[in-house]
């Protein structure tokens, strides 16, 4: 996960050298404010990162939203000990792999929407939704 943070943020840095601009301080409530600071910073970037991510894990039933019918969705595997109950990916599905769940979960329904991107979904076919990543540095690099 922290190897994802720091290679986006590499590619986010590099991209704005070349296209020659940068975070800037937010003037009105801002959508790339996602830490609610009233800066537009790198600590914004890497909130956004961790909810997007969070969220592929939160999303059980892939259906692009992170909602309850993903909480009774896991609880179902969960159950039955099934593979896709293994949320922390260590082989084994045990009572951690509740506890990783519901920590990405209340992180995602409690965080502002990553939606960035308005289609309604915050995930992709069980992956993270990379249009939403683009519509959020657009507001990142913009400074609003």
């Amino acid at each position: 996960m922290r190897r994802i943070l720091s290679c986006a943020f590499i590619l986010t840095l590099l991209l704005g050298f070349v296209l020659g601009s940068r975070p800037a301080a937010a003037q009105d409530p801002c959508p790339a404010d996602y830490d609610l600071n009233n800066l537009v910073n790198e600590d914004d970037l890497y909130a956004f990162l961790e909810i997007w991510h969070d969220a592929v894990e939160a999303d059980v039933n892939q259906d692009g939203l992170v909602n309850e019918d993903d909480v009774y969705a896991f609880l179902a595997l969960y159950q039955v000990g099934a593979p896709g109950a293994d949320a922390n990916h260590d082989g084994v599905v045990s009572l951690d792999d509740l506890y990783y769940f519901l920590q990405a979960y209340a992180r995602v329904t409690h965080s502002p929407s990553t939606d960035f991107d308005g289609d309604g979904h915050v995930t992709e076919s069980g992956s993270e939704d990379v249009g939403d990543l683009f519509a959020f540095l657009n507001h990142w690099y913009g400074g609003c």
